[in-house]
């Protein structure tokens, strides 16, 4: 067994960091209450309570409308309503779903680690209430949304699936009102508490080495550490392409915050293939913004050096780091996917 070395002495440094410099450590966490009382619950709690209920009537339910959709995304029948609910409900509200399904015993383990990549995305609470605050051109803000809903489609259809669009249906009492209240409350929690203690690390990075970097870059880490306050750092950056490049990269990322949101959700099922799609994911989004940048530079006015020298490196790492896994969890259609030895023993 391992010793925790690593998370012990982090630890250690978080407290000593939290005695020197408390003024930040408090300053960050009342703005990270503050985000969450003003924005987070009021645009997602009510979201979670509906979804909920939603999903849970539709879960397994042969829906017509939903058919084509399934069967683009290559998913059992019946669990149309997973993706659906996911991209209206915002994070981590698919990865909750697909969770909860697969506890029920709707999905099986290795449909449930497949769906739980590409059924967790940002709603439009989220991009119409936040996002599009950040832009003069709301229509932006539908571009982000396009890119995001095809990334997430094209992430799907590189998956392959087992399931052979056979859905194994279980019967389950759906939830009541006052249930969905009550799992609404503790998801919300969750994501409340992860976006106080990533605001603290934001403010901790601000003070130290943030305000020495480009207002790109800068705002491109916050993004990647949490998106909700990214997202409100966008103004910072003045042209509107790169800032719809950066929202986009965000959106689709999620973010280090949404990660550890999902992880809090979906015990049990592989956090790492949920990171490596949304890698994945990324890229495609790069590139779909790329070409509706290039598209209508006249309109954006895109400062095309800085615009791909970013890019590029963003890209670059991404792929470096897919390419170096063995076991590797996404790949073309036609080779193996994810490593499910782990599900095969337990079995």
């Amino acid at each position: 067994m391992k010793k925790p070395w690593f998370k012990t002495v982090l630890a250690l440094c978080g407290v000593l960091l939290l005695i020197l410099d408390s003024k930040t450590a408090i300053k960050g966490a009342v703005d990270g209450i503050t985000l969450c009382l003003q924005v987070v619950i009021p645009s997602l709690f009510p979201f979670f309570v509906l979804i909920n209920l939603l999903n849970s009537s539709l879960l397994a339910t042969n829906l017509s409308w939903l058919s084509p959709m399934e069967r683009l995304l290559r998913i059992p029948q019946g669990c149309g309503s997973i993706w659906l609910c996911g991209m209206l409900g915002g994070y981590p509200t698919g990865a909750q779903l697909v969770h909860s399904a697969w506890k029920q015993g709707s999905l099986r383990k290795k449909t449930a680690d497949r769906m739980l990549i590409f059924c967790s995305n940002a709603g439009p609470a989220f991009l119409f209430g936040i996002v599009a605050a950040q832009f003069d051109n709301r229509a932006i803000v539908w571009w982000i949304w396009g890119i995001h809903i095809i990334s997430s489609i094209l992430v799907a259809g590189m998956l392959k699936s087992d399931e052979r669009f056979v859905a194994e249906q279980k019967e389950s009492t759906p939830l009541t009102f006052i249930d969905a209240l009550k799992k609404s409350i503790l998801v919300i929690s969750h994501v409340c508490g992860w976006i106080v203690l990533f605001r603290v690390l934001i403010l901790f990075c601000s003070r130290w080495f943030l305000w020495l970097l480009p207002s790109e870059a800068s705002v491109l880490i916050v993004s990647i550490l949490e998106l909700a306050n990214g997202a409100t750092f966008l103004r910072q950056i003045e042209n509107e392409g790169m800032r719809m490049l950066i929202a986009t990269i965000g959106v689709n990322f999620g973010g280090l915050c949404v990660l550890m949101q999902t992880a809090s959700v979906t015990s049990g099922l592989k956090l790492s293939n949920y990171l490596k799609g949304k890698m994945l994911q990324t890229l495609f989004s790069i590139v779909l913004s790329l070409s509706v940048l290039i598209i209508s530079t006249p309109d954006f006015g895109i400062p095309f050096l800085r615009l791909w020298l970013m890019t590029g490196v963003i890209f670059v790492v991404i792929l470096i780091y897919l390419l170096k896994i063995r076991k590797i969890t996404v790949a073309f259609r036609r080779k193996p996917l994810y490593n499910l030895l782990n599900d095969k023993r337990k079995g």
